[in-house]
């Protein structure tokens, strides 16, 4: 079962995080119960399970240590609806006498049952118990403040922004917008206060207005920087004076947020998308060591309680299933173990009761299916129970090893997620020296070709117009009409689904994806230059392969002129290519683009750039699809 949801929170130590758990709990599930959940009451008294409507349970656990008057409870909600099973977990950690701050805790996780890592963030919602909390307690994130609502930074509060940024204990992600100007400060705040609606527990959001924007600018280095009018999720572990760590602090530009902006109102696709890196960081990371810990006592215990009602049930069954007194017309003389050991042995009968007699002689035929034949019964009977007893202990045991390997497993496997993106984000630097380094290759090799004079060749800077994005958002504002200006909306113009493009950066956390695309992009750029100057003649292949025609090029590896005969002759698959362009184009506004780009191999989500070439018409290339790899025999 993938989480989708996690929030961590540090409570002051005057609070009980116990009671507030409870309280807030008690409110959520009755705000519930009135609604249209399914829920038929709202309280419990203890541990246990508890059913709270024909589609909902809560389980109450406790795992309290009287020795340091430590307390924790953990609360999970089960409902389950069209939708699917929503599982919501409460741990509450009250620790008296820890030696760290903070001593009281809450964490929320919020799963789907048969859900998808990446399915899941995508279908949860932050809940609102977490809005409640956050509005009713101060709660901490390592020294930064967590609110429900972005935070208004004037000129007296650039500390605290800047100290929220730098703070090395945080887990959460710092979101900063900066300031449009003066006139538009208190609409800005309330559109990044829709646009961090599923960030609420997981980010500290704060709002930059114009008159602390130059404070901001000035403590800023130029790789960590806060552009006007941009929005800049800052990860945890910032390294302020490393100009590479830059890379994984990401922008949100102001003509992306502007498309899916009504008023003030932020359309829920990018409210998702903009949330989802930082959700997935602290559902992926681990706990911190104090709070895993108790999280991982409540699960033990969890997992015990559940065993035992477990077995409770087994036996009531089985005790409602046992036939009625079969024994009661047999003289007891006869018919009871005892009784028959005294017979056999010649003792005087002691008084036995009749009902005794029937109970021991029910058990010896539960147990051996037949009907009681002497002491030997009972005997057979207790080393039965002493075999069985032992195997349970031998079994519990085992549970407990395989609990704590499970446990064991996890951290492994969020350890081993950690260092998947610490190599991730070298990669991307690693590919952006590489790109930097094939560019210089490029124009070397074109000097020495038209001028055969390699000692005065010069290689500078890539112009700061053609830098990467950090974002495939980034991109399509770029070569959008209406958005961003951008000398490429020249010649390349992007018509297709911006919710497909989109989904590439759920993929793609430092914007290796973004960057290659756009170098896609450059050269396209560039190609249509060379045919309108007359100095190409053939087409994009051609430009590619050609060191004579000058202009930014990628490896010819990355581009494919055409599909596949089985994809273009599959019906299904080649009305999935058939993308929109303007009707000045094509009457109709739908044409085939079978040319693409490729800048990975590496999934099966690999994802694709498919353009239409209509140079010869209106000196134009429309990009119709970036995306996920459209069908074919690989998917």
């Amino acid at each position: 079962m993938a989480v989708g949801y996690r929030s961590v929170l540090r409570l002051g130590d005057e609070v009980d995080a116990i009671a507030t758990a409870e309280s807030q709990l008690r409110s959520w599930l009755a705000e519930k119960a009135r609604g249209r959940s399914a829920l038929v009451r709202a309280d419990w008294d203890g541990a246990g399970a508890i059913d709270l409507g024909a589609a909902a349970r809560l389980v109450v656990t406790h795992a309290d240590r009287s020795e340091d008057s430590s307390r924790r409870r953990s609360y999970r909600l089960e409902e389950t609806n069209a939708a699917g099973t929503f599982v919501v977990s409460v741990f509450a950690l009250s620790l008296p006498h820890a030696h760290e701050h903070h001593r009281q805790a809450l964490v929320i996780d919020v799963a789907i049952e048969g859900s998808d890592d990446i399915d899941v963030i995508d279908r949860v919602d932050p809940p609102r118990l977490v809005t409640a909390l956050l509005e009713t307690v101060d709660a901490w994130d390592g020294s930064t403040r967590l609110s429900g609502k972005p935070r208004a930074i004037r000129s007296a509060d650039v500390g605290e922004l800047l100290d929220a940024i730098a703070d090395p204990e945080r887990s959460a992600a710092v979101i900063v917008a900066g300031s449009l100007g003066p006139a538009t400060d208190e609409a800005w705040t309330r559109t990044i206060e829709s646009l961090t609606k599923q960030s609420v527990g997981v980010a500290s959001t704060f709002v930059v207005y114009a008159d602390a924007m130059e404070d901001v600018l000035h403590a800023l280095p130029a790789s960590h920087e806060l552009r006007p009018g941009s929005v800049r999720t800052y990860a945890p572990r910032v390294v302020l004076d490393d100009p590479d760590d830059g890379v994984r602090h990401r922008f949100l530009g102001p003509a992306t947020l502007a498309r899916s902006v009504a008023g003030t109102r932020v359309a829920r696709p990018l409210t998702k998308i903009h949330a989802a890196a930082a959700r997935r960081k602290l559902v992926e990371q681990d706990l911190p060591a104090d709070i895993r810990r108790g999280v991982d006592l409540l699960r033990k215990a969890a997992v015990t309680q559940e065993r035992l009602s477990k077995v409770e049930r087994i036996v009531a069954t089985a005790r409602e299933a046992l036939p009625v007194d079969a024994a009661t017309n047999i003289p007891v003389a006869e018919s009871t173990p005892v009784a028959q050991a005294n017979v056999m042995t010649g003792a005087a009968q002691a008084p036995v009761s009749e009902s005794l007699a029937a109970k021991l002689a029910k058990v010896v035929r539960r147990w051996f299916d037949r009907e009681p034949a002497g002491v030997g019964d009972l005997e057979a009977l207790d080393a039965l129970l002493t075999t069985q007893n032992s195997e349970v202990a031998v079994a519990v045991e085992q549970l407990d090893e395989a609990a704590d390997r499970q446990l064991q497993l996890e951290a492994e496997l969020r350890d081993a997620r950690v260092r998947l993106e610490e190599l991730d984000l070298e990669l991307a630097l690693v590919t952006d020296d590489l790109r930097e380094s094939a560019r210089e290759t490029q124009i070397l090799r074109r000097h020495l070709i038209l001028t055969d004079r390699a000692e005065d060749t010069h290689v500078g800077f890539a112009p700061v117009e053609w830098q990467a994005p950090t974002t495939v958002e980034e991109l399509v504002a770029r070569i959008t009409p209406g958005e961003e200006q951008h000398v490429a909306l020249e010649r390349v113009v992007f018509t297709g689904d911006v919710d497909a493009a989109f989904e590439v950066d759920k993929r793609d956390p430092h914007g290796r994806y973004a960057a290659a695309l756009w170098d896609y992009v450059h050269v396209l750029y560039d190609y249509v230059g060379a045919r309108t100057s007359g100095d190409l003649a053939g087409n994009v292949h051609t430009y590619l392969t050609d060191d004579r025609v000058d202009g930014y090029k990628c490896s010819p590896e990355r581009h494919a002129g055409t599909e596949s005969e089985s994809v273009l002759s599959n019906r299904a698959w080649r009305e999935e290519r058939v993308l929109p362009v303007p009707d000045s184009v094509v009457s109709g506004g739908m044409v085939l683009m079978h040319a693409h780009f490729k800048p990975t191999h590496r999934d099966t989500f690999a994802p694709r750039m498919h353009y239409h070439d209509d140079v010869a018409e209106s000196g134009r290339v429309y990009i119709g699809y970036i995306g996920r790899h459209l069908s074919n025999t690989k998917s």
